[in-house]
């Protein structure tokens, strides 16, 4: 399991749990973490990466065989958060501020 790609980069990872007043000062407390040399990219997760919360298997598509089920898992994260585990995307692109309609209606899927 030490050498599986898992399809992130945990090393130099910080999670740090956001409540109360961190939370409403996100965006002013990014910008200083920022400024501190070391730290390359910030971002936000609604979970930590290992665990997910929801999950729905109610999707449809093409050619889909007869009582084929999936669960997908699902997890809502902010910008840069592919900078900040070290995803790489093999098609598309990642959630971008210059596409505003990413913040409501954008879907990255992980294989």
């Amino acid at each position: 399991m030490n050498n599986k790609d898992i399809g992130y980069k945990k090393k130099n990872l910080i999670v740090v749990e956001m409540e109360g007043e961190f939370r409403k000062k996100y965006s002013t407390i990014k910008e200083e973490v920022l400024k501190i040399p070391e730290i390359q990219y910030v971002s936000t997760t609604q979970n930590t990466i290992t665990h997910r919360y929801w999950s729905v298997n109610d999707f449809k598509w093409d050619n889909q065989a007869d009582g084929q089920v999936i669960d997908f898992g699902f997890d809502r994260v902010g910008y840069d958060f592919d900078q900040v585990i070290g995803m790489t995307l093999i098609k598309g692109r990642f959630f971008s501020k210059r596409h505003p309609s990413d913040a409501t209606e954008g879907i990255v899927i992980n294989e």
